[in-house]
């Protein structure tokens, strides 16, 4: 309330993530080494602690356990009842016990999504079977970390493979990433919005940009529930549709190229532009709320029952 500090660590130069709070904890991934060159060349890092995860006491900032993981973390760790996972920026798929930071299964799989986490479900993007130039949907079993299926008809470009990933797309790449809303699970591949049930099968799609030019696609475009509908960034357009058929209900025009996912409060939208603009837009409807940061909550687990 203060704006008083209350505990602060410094965990490195270039921390491209975001922290993850869940379970009075705090979850933060950094560099085992503060120089990058260092962490190529130096013999005793291997490839599997080039970095560290870490739990930190919410309220004290004290370390309760650390853990080695491959790469830096996509986006942020994503927590879900006791379990955290992350998806690396190595294509690694981890599962931690959020009490101990025991590593629970690692799946080495070319995941491009962090994880969604729907009852025993866990929701990511592969990189295709037979072209690294496509991703698709995949599901997991959250109990033991087996395959459970690839839905190839839930698939797009694969825009991680595509272009450099630079600073901001590290922190805000969401194509492919799957929100659960009501029983129902949303997520934007190749220009189209998807939604469709626990198994993968496809209730309807509807197409957000039909060029062939993959460079206009977004690139942060996880789906926001507010308001009981799903709002999404669309080049220089924030648009809402009716998640029970994917009809348009109604969008708003900014002037200028929206990249990062948009929030919802109070009937306010707020997203980013890809020059660093922040826009605000009053839509006037006071239900679309309670998306207050990325992926919804401080879990990073985009998912609304």
């Amino acid at each position: 309330k203060s704006g008083n500090l209350l505990w602060s660590k410094w965990l490195g130069p270039n921390i491209y993530s975001t922290p993850t709070v869940s379970n009075g904890k705090v979850f933060a991934v950094y560099p085992n080494a503060l120089d990058s060159t260092f962490l190529i060349t130096n013999k005793n890092l291997t490839k599997s602690n080039h970095f560290v995860l870490a739990a930190f006491d919410l309220k004290t900032g004290e370390i309760k356990w650390q853990a080695w993981v491959d790469e830096e973390v996509l986006a942020a760790p994503v927590a879900c009842n006791d379990k955290v996972y992350m998806t690396s920026m190595a294509g690694s798929l981890y599962q931690f016990d959020l009490e101990t930071g025991k590593q629970l299964h690692l799946i080495k799989s070319n995941v491009v999504t962090p994880p969604t986490v729907v009852d025993d479900f866990v929701f990511v993007s592969l990189v295709g079977d037979n072209n690294n130039k496509l991703q698709e949907l995949a599901i997991f079993n959250a109990k033991d970390m087996k395959l459970i299926s690839r839905v190839k008809q839930v698939a797009g470009q694969n825009q991680f493979a595509q272009f450099g990933m630079s600073a901001i797309d590290r922190m805000n790449y969401g194509v492919g990433r799957v929100t659960h809303y009501k029983g129902k699970n949303f997520t934007i591949l190749g220009g189209k919005l998807f939604c469709f049930d626990n198994s993968g099968k496809i209730s309807w799609q509807s197409i957000l940009n039909n060029s062939k030019n993959i460079e206009s696609y977004s690139r942060s475009s996880t789906p926001v529930i507010a308001g009981g509908k799903v709002i999404v960034n669309n080049g220089n357009k924030v648009q809402m549709y009716d998640p029970a058929q994917g009809k348009l209900i109604k969008e708003f025009s900014v002037n200028a190229e929206l990249f990062a996912d948009a929030i919802a409060y109070n009937g306010w939208i707020y997203t980013g532009t890809k020059k660093g603009k922040i826009i605000s837009i009053n839509t006037k409807d006071p239900s679309l709320t309670d998306w207050p940061t990325w992926s919804g909550n401080a879990a990073h687990n985009p998912v609304v029952r």
